[in-house]
């Protein structure tokens, strides 16, 4: 549901979701034999989400996200997202993000990030971006052997094309992407590869035609 509140200057939207998703389980000790056993090979997630977006002045444009999840097994998951349009110029323009995300008992993440956009031609867009994520991981029991993951930091830098015809928008980018994992707990050793610190090339290329 969108409603424009405010003619041309203010948008509220709510939408709702559920989805089914199977998934590879994690593994946890059973208390009751002391072995290693499989997670939950399906979960089930119910969602909502509550936007609202602002028409600031004739150069900035604001969208603020708010969004509720709840998967099965877990505590209710609470996200914020607030980002902006801002046109610094005839042909530039600036796109800073930001958000924030919790889930009981200790689970905690934000992540910043933001776009420069140059009109170069009629035609062709030059795009730099870079992003930072940064989480508090999901281990509940340091001293359990799990699988869940330890805190995680994450940078992502690009920098691409977009060319534009009458009814074709293609872009293309690319850039470095890393990944920085805290320590295992000594019982989780075992998934040491699995949460590698690791240094990615990231290409990305999207093709879009209106009819």
């Amino acid at each position: 549901m969108r409603w424009e509140y405010w003619p041309e200057l203010g948008f509220v939207e709510a939408r709702g979701g559920y989805s089914i998703d199977d998934v590879a389980p994690g593994y946890v000790d059973d208390p009751r034999t002391g072995f290693a056993v499989p997670g939950r090979h399906r979960l089930y997630t119910t969602s909502a989400l509550l936007t609202f977006e602002n028409v600031l002045s004739s150069h900035i444009r604001a969208l603020n996200e708010l969004r509720i999840s709840d998967t099965t097994e877990r505590e209710l998951r609470w996200s914020y997202q607030g980002s902006l349009n801002c046109a610094l110029g005839e042909r530039w323009i600036f796109r800073p993000v930001g958000g924030y995300t919790a889930e009981e008992p200790a689970f905690e993440a934000f992540w910043v990030g933001a776009s420069l956009e140059f009109q170069a031609t009629p035609w062709c867009a030059i795009i730099a971006s870079a992003n930072h994520y940064e989480d508090s991981g999901e281990v509940l029991d340091p001293f359990a052997f799990s699988s869940a993951a330890p805190g995680l930091r994450s940078q992502q830098f690009s920098l691409g094309l977009r060319f534009t015809w009458s009814r074709w928008v293609l872009k293309i980018s690319g850039g470095p992407y890393n990944t920085d994992y805290d320590p295992l707990p000594a019982n989780s050793r075992a998934f040491t590869n699995l949460y590698r610190d690791r240094n990615w090339a990231l290409a990305q290329a999207s093709l879009a035609v209106s009819f």
